[in-house]
Parts: structure tokens; sequence; C-alpha cells
């Protein structure tokens, strides 16, 4: 999934989806910590927003097109649907054009086992423009308790 510089015109306040994608089904429930950053070309559209979302989640990058040339970056927590969308809420002028990534880091926690295992796997999805969405996700199976007979603790 990618959110290439894209030019969306509307009213004030309202929001446009500029990209989605299906969530890989292993990952559907996952709990995911989220950098995103957007990147403005040349012009200038204040308050424009770029919202990430999924099941119902979401972390917005605020005003992304404040300042000609600039990257805005936003950190935060999304709970994994079916789907992943980038939307843009536009600013007072009604016009957005701008493009960015979105970097996924999600841990799994597994049912017991006796050892404890991680795995991480990355996907990267090339953009014809600014950037596209990367998945990271790591598995943590937790490790189960043995307990001695005869231990009073």
């Amino acid at each position: 999934m990618t959110f290439p510089l894209t030019v969306v015109t509307g009213e004030s306040g309202s929001v446009h989806q500029v990209a989605s994608s299906d969530v890989s089904a292993d990952m559907v429930g996952d709990v995911c910590d989220v950098t995103a950053s957007a990147g403005n070309n040349v012009s200038v559209h204040p308050q424009s927003d770029l919202v990430v979302s999924s099941d119902g989640t979401q972390v917005t990058i605020a005003n992304v097109e404040a300042v000609p040339g600039a990257v805005t970056t936003a950190n935060g927590e999304l709970t994994l649907g079916s789907t992943i969308t980038v939307s843009v809420r536009l600013g007072p002028d009604g016009v957005f054009s701008g493009g960015g990534s979105v970097e996924l880091v999600c841990t799994d926690v597994s049912p017991a086992s006796t050892e404890p295992t991680t795995t991480t796997t990355s996907t990267t999805v090339p953009s014809a423009a600014v950037a596209g969405i990367t998945e990271s996700r790591s598995t943590v199976a937790a490790a189960a308790v043995a307990t001695s007979p005869g231990f009073t603790g």
C-alpha cells in the first residue's frame, strides 16, 4: 500500500481516502506501534491532516502542509482490522497535495510454549512517489512456567 504525492480538493474539514490496503489475516487483531510521516512539496495548505486508521483506531499527523518541503511525523498505536486506510482531512482552503509513509511494528503474543521465540518480518511496498507503507511484525511466544514440588515460596 502506498500513498504517493496526491492532490485532493473538497470542502474544508471533509475527509478523503487516499490509500487503503488489506491486512494479512494473521495480523488482524495485532496491536501495532505506528510511525507515520507526511511529506509536503512546495505548496502550503495549512491545517490539512493525514489520518491512518484501522479497526476503529487511528493516528493523526496534524498540519502536514504548513511549511514548504517539510516532513511531519506522528506516532501512535493501532489495532489492526481487515484493512488499513490513509485519509486526508482538508484544511480551510480545501486542498491537499502531499504524500508519505507509514511504519507498523506489531507484536503478537502467542499461547504459552516451553521456549520464548521472536519472529520479525518486514514487507515494504515501493512507491512511485514519496514513500510506501512498511509492516514489521514481531511474534513473542510466552514461556511456560515450571513449578517444583515442595516449593513453598
